[in-house]
């Protein structure tokens, strides 16, 4: 029978187990069942003895397993948001439907990793190793799987994450949603990337040689050149699907919703698109204050002295729109496409609240503005972190307290 110096653990008068450093840092609360199952893991992988750890449908949120030693451990369901996971040995391991979201892994080893139907939304790989991680559409969970966990539990969401530098060549990540992910620099060699949706992603430098596109959705002028032609040669992807709504349906909603700035909200109906082609149309001078139009398609038009304060535009692919003396103070503009745009004196700076107690940014954080037409624009407290620049006519335009990380790239 092993004493507890074997497991690492000491005891504490009348307060129970007492955890030596390297386990106690692990816990966000006093769960012996988890403590338990680190502990045997532990004792397992330096050959003392015990199992791989059993932490299906754990709720381990929020903790510190930095560098923590959880390869071939079984994390089905596991809670793991917003853990800190940095440098984290996760290899081999088994997070089918695992909760990751704002996770940090920076760094963490998740080759040979079983991801599928994992939520890594907003999580941070930046540098981790998924070399041959499985996180595409599930075709069939291990039959003993417990009841909480669904049979088919689809492919990984990975939207907006942070995949810098991250390894992923011969991962499975066929049906993957990455819309909004950061994967500059990534190693997508020999990835299976089929069907895979790829709206507003940064691939910047990425490697996707022998990479399987095959109905992968994505929308080539959005991102570089160079990226796109790789694409190219790869072959099958498709463009993003959008619904083509008729030119005089649209003019009659910009009415409605001028009509709804105007009452208060009392009459008309706010402008609220999803996945919209927009035609070629001229909507210059008109309120759109506050309306939203994500992951649209507008192609090009007249949209001068256009007000599009706190509008929602994130995602939006607008190339050649012009846009000159509008008013997009506030606007959400996150990953939208507006190179080659005209945007001659348009005002982005932060909008004040009602309150007057803050001013709310215009944000343009990795937002494609390359070769647009930005003279005499103001941009200053605007967010334009990771934002392409490249190319612009920057004369006379403001950034005065603009957040510029990364920009220009």
């Amino acid at each position: 029978m092993q004493n507890d110096d074997e497991v690492g653990v000491t005891r504490d008068r009348g307060a129970g187990i007492v955890l030596d450093d390297e386990v106690s840092r692990y816990l966000n609360d006093d769960s012996t069942s988890v403590l338990r199952e680190l502990m045997v893991h532990r004792n397992w992988l330096n050959g003392k003895g015990g199992r791989p750890a059993d932490l299906d449908f754990k709720d381990m949120s929020g903790m510190n397993l930095e560098r923590a030693r959880l390869g071939s451990a079984s994390l089905a369901g596991v809670n793991l948001s917003r853990s800190n996971l940095r440098r984290a040995d996760l290899s081999k391991a088994s997070l089918i439907g695992a909760d990751l979201e704002e996770a940090d892994l920076l760094d963490a080893d998740l080759t040979d990793a079983d991801l599928r139907g994992a939520n890594l939304h907003r999580a941070s790989l930046t540098g981790a190793n998924l070399r041959g991680a499985d996180l595409g559409a599930n075709t069939g969970v291990n039959a003993d799987a417990r009841d909480g966990l669904r049979k088919d539990s689809g492919a990984a969401v990975l939207t907006e994450a942070r995949l810098e530098r991250a390894v992923l060549c011969q991962a499975n990540l066929a049906g993957c949603d990455f819309s909004g992910a950061e994967l500059v620099e990534a190693d997508l060699r020999g990835a299976n990337m089929t069907g895979s949706v790829m709206i507003g992603v940064d691939l910047s430098g990425a490697n996707m040689t022998g990479a399987i596109v095959t109905g992968m959705v994505v929308d080539l002028t959005a991102i570089d050149s160079t990226t796109a032609k790789q694409i190219s040669e790869l072959g099958g992807t498709v463009e993003p699907y959008v619904a083509t709504v008729d030119g005089d349906r649209f003019l009659q909603a910009i009415a409605d919703h001028e009509k709804w700035i105007d009452s208060g909200g009392a009459s008309g109906r706010r402008l609220d698109f999803n996945q919209i082609k927009i035609p070629l149309i001229k909507v210059s001078n008109r309120n759109l204050a506050g309306c939203r139009l994500r992951r649209c398609r507008i192609d090009g038009g007249d949209w001068t002295g256009i007000n599009f304060s706190m509008a929602d535009l994130s995602y939006t692919s607008m190339p050649g729109i012009r846009l000159d003396g509008g008013d997009l103070r506030g606007t959400n503009l996150r990953k939208a496409n507006l190179s080659e745009a005209s945007l001659v004196k348009t005002n982005f700076a932060p909008l004040p609240l009602a309150s007057g107690s803050r001013l709310w940014p215009a944000n343009l954080d990795g937002a494609i503005l390359r070769g647009a037409n930005l003279t005499h624009a103001s941009l200053n407290g605007a967010i334009l972190r990771n934002a392409n620049l490249k190319g612009c006519v920057l004369e006379g335009t403001s950034f005065r307290g603009a957040d510029l990380e990364g920009a220009w790239r």
